[in-house]
């Protein structure tokens, strides 16, 4: 009697606890690379970033030589993100960024949403689940998402803030004589008037990444907080990367996985979500490839033209050696 009371206390206990629904964000809820798009389109535009940080070019060249060992998950990102991405933030106004970013998102970010996706995760609120993104992305660059669709918690990497106060003006000593009189109040409220606090990113993670491992640490430290059933629980993600985050529960789910994600979701038996493509995405890459076309003929209509100048210059090189050995050969 007493082992068929506890059993029914833990059934109790397991519907009492609540169920979560955790979402990547690049390429699971939307199809594009949010980072990439604010590199490409912000970044290296507004700020002209490529020519003021030239780690990032170092970086960059390091990524791509280094791409291949990650793609096969012989690599770690956090280094990667930290030498290609996060140090172009540096001396960069926190509230103009987020400026950027909220045009960005509804520019670029918005219209690529998957819908089917962002369908599961509306219905995932219906039934009053916790919505959780967790993401890689800088804090300011998926904020206005999780503001717009009332995410219930959001965690992303987050960069250092740094303050800097700008003084309007500099008191001189007659300020000080004719304000003799003011109580200290008033004299505090007018440093309060005559100081512009700003922030600026310092380049520097707060804290770690928010990928890989560190995505399922945050998983377990919600399960305590929000008191998280984790077998019933949902998880979604498109990189094989996001495994950890995927076993921590019991329902996973993979959205256009990559080809190792792909693998061990059949292996698994995990769900495969193939949502459409948007429009916007397609447009994009049709655009990318058109450029690429067009680049590639240009370069093999200049090829000819390469191949006569170097005959040319050949040819040139050989008449002035003919030129200099001729004497020679007459002076013998």
């Amino acid at each position: 009697m007493m082992q068929s009371t506890k059993n029914k206390n833990n059934d109790d206990d397991e519907r009492i606890r609540r169920i979560a629904a955790f979402f990547d964000f690049d390429k699971t809820l939307i199809a594009l690379d949010s980072a990439g798009k604010e590199a490409t389109t912000v970044l290296a535009t507004k700020y002209d970033a490529y020519h003021h940080y030239p780690l990032l070019w170092t970086g960059l060249i390091v990524c791509t030589l280094l791409n291949p060992l990650v793609e096969r998950n012989y690599m770690q990102t956090e280094t990667l993100n930290l030498i290609y991405y996060y140090c172009c933030y540096r001396n960069l106004s926190v509230n103009e960024l987020q400026g950027h970013a909220q045009d960005l998102y509804l520019r670029l970010l918005k219209p690529a949403v998957y819908q089917e996706i962002l369908n599961e995760m509306q219905e995932h609120q219906r039934k009053g689940h916790l919505v959780v993104l967790l993401s890689a992305t800088s804090e300011h660059l998926i904020e206005p998402f999780a503001k717009e669709y009332k995410v219930d918690v959001c965690i992303s990497t987050k960069i250092i803030k740094k303050q800097t106060v700008h003084s309007k003006r500099k008191r001189t000593k007659g300020d000080n004589n004719n304000n003799n009189n003011d109580n200290d109040d008033s004299d505090d409220s007018d440093d309060d008037d005559d100081d512009d606090a700003q922030y600026y990113y310092t380049g520097v993670v707060d804290g770690k990444v928010c990928c890989q491992k560190t995505k399922s640490d945050h998983v377990h430290r919600l399960a305590q907080e929000y008191n998280l059933n984790l077998q019933k629980s949902f998880a979604y993600s498109d990189h094989h990367h996001d495994i950890p985050l995927l076993e921590s529960v019991g329902n996973p789910s993979v959205v256009h996985p990559t080809s190792l994600l792909e693998q061990e979701a059949k292996k698994r038996d995990w769900p495969i979500l193939r949502p459409i493509i948007p429009e916007i995405v397609i447009a994009m890459e049709e655009a990318k490839q058109k450029t690429k076309k067009t680049k590639d003929e240009e370069q093999d209509s200049s090829l000819p033209k390469t191949m006569i100048l170097f005959g040319i210059g050949i040819l040139g090189l050989g008449t002035v050696i003919v030129g200099l050995g001729l004497p020679l050969i007459r002076s013998q």
